[in-house]
């Protein structure tokens, strides 16, 4: 079956087909597991939550998202997003400085 990307949070819900909401959950302590466990204060300094209230966050998001119950805007607003914090990596400078490069269109 094609799935629309605007068939969001209404009616026949994807979460089903992904095999419920019990999925997704796994799915999100899986990867907070992962997050989590990381060494890297650069990487886990973006994530301002505890483990609990970060796999909370996400799962209830992407239920809601995929077509489930509105557990996430019930509890957060409705107009509340996943929250990361903002770091300026060097990483993103020397790109944005390549990316702002004059650029010549290719000759054939």
């Amino acid at each position: 079956m094609q799935h629309s990307p605007y068939r969001l949070d209404h009616g026949d819900p994807f979460v089903d087909e992904l095999g419920g909401q019990e999925v997704v959950v796994k799915i999100s302590t899986a990867f907070y597991a992962r997050v989590y466990a990381d060494t890297d204060d650069w990487f886990r300094g973006m994530f301002k939550n505890t483990i609990e209230t970060a796999i909370k966050d996400q799962y209830e998001f992407f239920i809601q998202r995929f077509g489930g119950p509105p557990l996430y805007s019930q509890r957060k607003g409705a107009r509340s997003k996943l929250g990361i914090k903002k770091i300026i990596f060097p990483e993103y400078r020397i790109i944005n400085e390549i990316n702002a490069l004059p650029r010549k269109k290719p000759t054939f």
